[in-house]
């Protein structure tokens, strides 16, 4: 793990003493809420009016785990009670955006960490609408893990130059007949660039995938890719060797192919959105 921004955290917090904190460890989670099969079920976070929320990292735990399962678990679409905006443009499978805890206390904690935080005004509401996929009750709770930022003067804006970088997942969602072949699209947003930082799937069958988009009018490969060379989870994503800029109102293409068996295919793209 590269551990740059810990470094210049703690001397950060050596340097203003604990008296005169900038920032502080915390996690927010949600109740452990059970799901009824098949439905959807509002669930809320509410941030402290004393502070900013940032978030970078996100756990899960639920009955059917979603990391590790072989069946579904259940899908979370985010809303920004402070802009009213969505953070991704479809619900996404829990395997593509949570990472997983260690009930037992053996092994490993694996989250999944954001590279672009998610950031929360104080007295501000994360809106979260989780789906049950695992077809029975299914009891879920959901940690953001972060830090606490202070000083409400300055807001902990992620910038990049002249830009300000928000997370945001982009999906597509696709099923395919034995050795069919389809063409998704998703349209990016005309208020922003998007910035692909990592990719995950989540799928019932092996298939390929070629990407392009309209930005730059070339594929991503020089050859369709077997799924497995190209897309992790959310703990064990595949990180682009260097992020991939899209222009706002371009468009990103899949052309997926079956390989044999037939396939229920869950795609996405993690990264930010760049306003200018």
């Amino acid at each position: 793990m590269n551990c740059d921004a810990c470094k210049d955290d703690a001397s950060a917090l050596i340097t203003k003493g604990i008296a005169g904190k900038t920032w502080e460890y915390f996690h927010y989670s949600t109740p452990r809420s059970v799901i009824g099969a098949g439905l959807t079920q509002p669930i809320t976070i509410d941030t402290f009016a004393d502070s900013y929320f940032v978030v970078k990292k996100l756990l899960a735990v639920a009955t059917v785990n979603p990391l590790v399962a072989a069946a579904n678990s259940f899908s979370a679409l985010f809303y920004n009670g402070a802009t009213g905006r969505t953070l991704m443009n479809l619900p996404i499978n829990a395997r593509n955006l949570f990472g997983a805890g260690n009930p037992l206390g053996i092994g490993e904690i694996l989250p999944a960490n954001l590279k672009d935080a998610i950031i929360l005004p104080p007295s501000s509401t994360l809106q979260i609408a989780v789906t049950d996929l695992s077809g029975a009750p299914n009891t879920v709770q959901l940690v953001f893990g972060g830090y606490r930022w202070y000083d409400l003067s300055k807001p902990p804006v992620v910038k990049r130059g002249n830009a300000r970088l928000e997370w945001y997942s982009q999906s597509v969602n696709t099923v395919l007949a034995a050795n069919a072949q389809s063409n998704v699209q998703i349209r990016i947003d005309s208020d922003a660039d998007f910035l692909v930082r990592k990719i995950m799937a989540v799928t019932t069958n092996p298939y390929t995938v070629q990407i392009s988009d309209s930005s730059t009018q070339e594929s991503w490969s020089d050859v369709p890719q077997v799924m497995s060379n190209l897309a992790g989870n959310a703990a064990f994503p595949y990180w682009l060797p260097k992020p991939k800029l899209i222009r706002a109102n371009s468009t990103i293409s899949f052309q997926f192919a079956d390989l044999g068996a037939g396939t229920t295919i869950q795609f996405v793209l993690e990264g930010a959105k760049v306003y200018r």
